[in-house]
């Protein structure tokens, strides 16, 4: 028996190489990994990586997918994907136009779109459908699998109805959950329990409808509350992204001496599509149109970039930021692309 840590494993002396362009794995499962931007140096090379590897599964960020459908379906077109049959998404919310064109488009249709979410004090994804077993829905993460319960409470830690906007909550602990803060138990409890105590405080708003499947929509700092009127940024950018032109949007608060909150979009239009006179007010009513007047956006920005993790995970807080305070603060790290803030803030100045 070895100990703990695992002793290094010998060579067994073969002079086979690695696997070219792949990990084997431990289960036998094959990893595709690779260095460098989905898109670079041009979209179809995600695409050729694809077809020359067959690969049939992808577990990804919702951004990344529309930064594919943003650059156009003609770099896919004479590719081989036929071996692709599960596409998984993780790590933000997921608008429905993405759901079905990564389903219908990228998977030809033939696919099974599995959204999921979990956060790394949980040690999981903890809400998913069981692929080919239980249904999903556009946009949703599923149900809490089992042995997880979740529920969905108000500010004051109250239960809600099923199909209303709360804070996402776990009533009983499992074996993956984080334990401790390392040398601060103390700080541990105060993040996670104290707002509602006997729970876990997942800080992230969420919806459970009445069939039990949880959708989240963001933070609970990017709930807008517009004259009394809570809305998460996800339902927002869902109603922009649906739009034909438009392939992202963000959308964060700032502060209205009258209402409180109100909305502030920032967009990307889709590969070849060409700003026209009066595009930022049709969105603006789009929106209306899709949610009520009151979600509204103050302003729509149309930009060619926003800031990213390296993953591709738009950074909706630093956008906050340069919204309400003309600069970013805290934590910026985990920015892979520092020229979008320049750019924002020219774009914030002129509007």
């Amino acid at each position: 028996m070895s100990g703990f840590p695992p002793e290094p494993r010998k060579s067994s002396g073969s002079s086979a190489g690695p696997l070219r362009g792949a990990n084997r794995l431990a289960h036998g499962a094959t990893l595709v990994a690779y260095e460098g931007a989905l898109d670079w140096p041009d979209p179809g090379h995600f695409y050729e990586v694809l077809e020359r590897l067959g690969v049939s599964k992808i577990f990804t960020a919702p951004t990344a997918l529309r930064m594919l459908r943003r650059a156009g379906d003609a770099w896919m077109e004479g590719r081989d994907l036929s071996r692709l049959s599960l596409i998984s998404c993780v790590g933000e919310p997921l608008d429905p136009d993405t759901w079905y064109w990564s389903r219908d488009v990228l998977g030809g249709g033939r696919i099974f779109f599995n959204n999921t979410y979990g956060q790394t004090e949980t040690g999981t994804g903890w809400t998913s459908s069981m692929v080919g077993m239980t249904p999903t829905k556009p946009g949703s993460c599923g149900h809490a699998l089992p042995g997880y319960q979740a529920e969905v409470v108000d500010d004051s830690g109250r239960p809600v109805p099923p199909g209303k906007l709360g804070v996402l909550t776990l009533t009983a602990p499992f074996p993956s959950m984080v334990r401790d803060v390392w040398g601060d138990n103390e700080r541990y409890r105060s993040t996670y329990f104290s707002d509602f105590p006997g729970r876990y405080n997942s800080f992230d708003a969420s919806i459970i409808d009445p069939d039990g499947q949880v959708w989240v929509t963001g933070r609970v700092d990017d709930v807008i509350n517009v004259s009394a009127h809570r809305i998460g940024t996800m339902e927002l950018e869902a109603a922009l992204i649906g739009h034909p032109s438009v392939s992202e949007a963000a959308v964060v608060s700032v502060l209205d001496p009258l209402k409180g909150e109100l909305p502030l979009a920032f967009v990307i239009l889709r590969a070849g599509i060409q700003a026209t006179p009066g595009i930022e007010e049709e969105l603006v009513q789009r929106v209306a149109t899709e949610l009520g007047s009151f979600a509204k956006p103050s302003r729509v920005i149309l930009t060619p970039t926003l800031p990213r993790t390296r993953s591709g995970k738009i950074m909706r807080r630093l956008l906050r930021n340069l919204a309400r305070e003309d600069r970013v603060t805290g934590d910026v790290s985990a920015l892979e692309n520092p020229d979008a803030v320049e750019v924002l803030k020219g774009l914030l100045a002129i509007s």
